[in-house]
Formats: structure tokens, sequence, C-alpha cells
């Protein structure tokens, strides 16, 4: 099926699906816009440390080692924004009724095959990205020309635009390199396409952008540069997963755990907001949880051993 019928089949058939964590978004919607925003990456797809197919063949997104898996999922959660304020300009950001919405999407990998410095690869790597959607301008004051209202909105993904992008880099490790970005057209804020982003060679950290992936981590050790390829889209979109809030039901939040090896087969699934480290990598709900990110002071929560 090609990538345009998807998305019109997701945007036609599971709008009003109903809303099974009551956090005020249809789970039709979420599903839309999620499907909408998730982000093009760019990866390594070359052979690695004796590793065929590099990052690519990790990514449970269609990734040589994980395709034939049914429970390779790439997670995501979507949620309601309250009004923030910007800690750089002091505007405020968001007021009004579900003006904004948080995707947050999880990047699973079976493992991280290290660096050319330093190694360090393990067993297992949870990375992840998020979006900050609105459907309207969510500056007060500032008009709109893609203004829709929120009974509009609320049955519509084509109404909402991408108005920040988080991508995380080391998150809360050493070598941190985490950063947003404020997403603007060529004349207002916020874009209608999901971001474009870069994956480190073997670490699998996140960037916005070659130059600042070339510059990521201890020493500026990740990579960016060789044997890239923009990943296939359609695959990711059919594993897209809906894991509602922690402790929702009506939910299948199961997720298979990483191989033994860098390429073995993925191991029997565990409920992700449950279960511990992510095989020797950060639980999932410290990456896809309620409040980890702050949009109006650009930051981001650190629970203890954070990989």
């Amino acid at each position: 099926m090609a990538e345009g019928a998807l998305l019109a089949l997701v945007l036609v058939s599971r709008v009003f699906a109903g809303d099974a964590d009551e956090d005020g978004l249809d789970d039709g919607l979420e599903d839309a816009l999620a499907h909408r925003f998730f982000p093009d990456l760019n990866m390594h797809a070359g052979t690695f440390k004796g590793v065929a197919h590099g990052s690519y063949g990790q990514f449970y997104g269609g990734g040589a080692f994980t395709r034939d898996e049914p429970l390779a999922v790439v997670p995501f959660v979507a949620r309601p924004v309250a009004g923030f304020t910007d800690a750089s300009t002091g505007a405020r950001w968001c007021d009004g009724p579900v003006r904004c919405v948080e995707v947050m999407f999880g990047l699973p990998y079976s493992w991280d095959l290290g660096d050319d410095v330093f190694g360090r690869s393990h067993r297992g790597d949870s990375e992840s990205v998020g979006v900050l959607l609105a459907h309207g301008s969510p500056l007060e004051g500032e008009p709109a020309a893609w203004a829709a209202s929120w009974e509009v909105a609320r049955g519509d993904a084509t109404a909402w635009r991408r108005v920040k992008t988080f991508a995380a880099a080391h998150m809360c490790a050493l070598g941190d390199s985490s950063g947003f970005r404020t997403d603007r057209s060529a004349d207002a804020l916020g874009v209608a396409e999901a971001p474009r982003l870069w994956v480190a060679e073997g670490k699998n950290a996140t960037y916005t952008g070659q130059r600042a992936c070339k510059r990521g981590a201890i020493l500026a050790v990740d990579d960016c540069s060789e044997e890239r390829v923009w990943i296939e889209r359609e695959p990711v979109l059919q594993r897209l997963r809906n894991m509602g809030e922690e402790g929702a039901s009506g939910f299948d939040t199961r997720i298979a755990w990483p191989a033994q090896s860098r390429g073995g087969p993925l191991q029997e699934a565990q409920e992700l907001w449950t279960a511990g480290p992510f095989g020797k990598s950060t639980p999932w709900r410290f990456k896809l949880g309620a409040g980890i990110l702050d949009w109006g002071a650009e930051s981001w929560s650190c629970p203890s051993k954070q990989r």
C-alpha cells in the first residue's frame, strides 16, 4: 500500500475511535497525527564493526534483523500540552483548550553497536523523538493562516502543524547532545511536514541535522557521514503502535525485547510501561512518559541510570 493511501486510510477510518486513555484526544486522531509526523530518518546502512546493515538493521521499523518479528513495534504516545511560558522570550504558548499536542515517538533498536573510539556497544537501545503540534499559532496574539478551530482539528490531522521538534542524543548520559528546534516555514511558525532527522552511526543518537551529529557526543565522536540512506517510511508506519498513557486500559502495550546477540532473533515481548531496562538501555517509561519534556524551558528530565 502506498504511503499516501496508508495515511488516508488512517485519517478516514480511525479518527472516531474513542478516547481509551481519557486524555481528551480521540485515539484515532492520535494515530493519524503519529502517521503524519513520524520523522524521516537518515541512517547508516553499511557494515559496522562486522555487523551488516548498521543502525538500520537493528531498528524496529523494518530493519533486516527485526522485520520478521510482529511485535517489533515502534511505540508512540500523544497527549495534550498545557499552556507554558517560553523561557527565552517570555511569550505564552499553547494557551486555550487543546491548542497543542505532544507526540512522543520511541525509536527501538535491538542493539547499540557502539562507536569507533570508545566502543560501548550494548544490548537494546531506547531512543526517542518528540514533536509539538498546534492547530493554529501557539503564540498568544499571533495569527496563523493555517489556523483551525478545535471543533475542526479534533477530527482532522491535516489541520495541525509541527511547531517544535526534540531529538534525543545520548539523553541524560555523558556527552548528552539532545536538543530542541523551533520549526518555521518561510514566513510563519509551523510546518506541515514530518521532521527530517539524522541518526548517528552505531550509537543511534538522533539529531536535527547532519552538522549537529558531527559535533555530537563526547569528543564529537558521533558520525553521520558514510553509507547513509533515508529509510522507507511505509514499513515504519505499519509498525507504529499507540501505547496510551501509562496505566490506561484498552491498549496493546507489548514490544519485543532486544536480541541476545547483535544479529540474533528478538526476545519474547514485554509490557512497555511496566518492564525494566530495555536490554541494557533505559526503561521506556523514562522516554515516553508524561512530563519528560519541558517545551518552554527546552529541557528534559533525567532519572537515574539513563543510558
